[in-house]
């Protein structure tokens, strides 16, 4: 069966329009990606996500759930897959910044481990919005845009809704 040029460039003018129809339904939701050291601070993150989701906030990554190895450096959750190694898992978590609206770092006491310094010079070099929950001495942190509170964030949401 072939399918004449015209056809597959409607077929794919369509599916650019059902994609963007569908990114712009979530975007009456912020997006955003929570980094930190899961391994200390898993805690902390838990609760940032869900104070996030209660104030209309979707967090890309990570999702709540249990921690394989939490004795690790790097940590793996139930849901990443058992064959990945390192790099794919933070690939994946790369890939779903592109989508959000900021970055959130979780660091409680100023703590930016090694990962999360990896990420925000990601999100530097992609030139993505960078708050995080306290100040640090780290090198990295100068990247940050802002150091605000959770409930901070969600007053500066609200004042650029206005």
């Amino acid at each position: 069966m072939f399918i004449s040029l015209k056809k597959m460039v409607n077929m794919k003018l369509f599916l650019t329009k059902v994609k963007e129809y569908s990114m712009n339904a979530n975007k009456n939701k912020h997006q955003c990606l929570i980094i930190g050291s899961f391994r200390k601070h898993y805690s902390q993150i838990v609760e940032t996500i869900n104070f996030f989701h209660a104030n209309n906030i979707e967090v890309l990554s990570p999702k709540i759930s249990t921690i394989l190895n939490p004795e690790d450096e790097f940590v793996i959750f139930d849901y990443d897959p058992r064959d990945a190694d390192i790099r794919q898992i933070e690939d994946k978590v790369l890939e779903k910044m592109h989508n959000t609206d900021f970055v959130y770092i979780v660091n409680p006491d100023g703590y930016i481990g090694q990962s999360t310094s990896f990420e925000i010079g990601y999100c530097h070099g992609k030139n993505l919005k960078i708050f995080a929950m306290e100040d640090s001495s780290e090198l990295c942190s100068r990247y940050i845009h802002a150091v605000l509170k959770p409930n901070e964030i969600i007053k500066k949401l609200k004042e650029l809704k206005n």
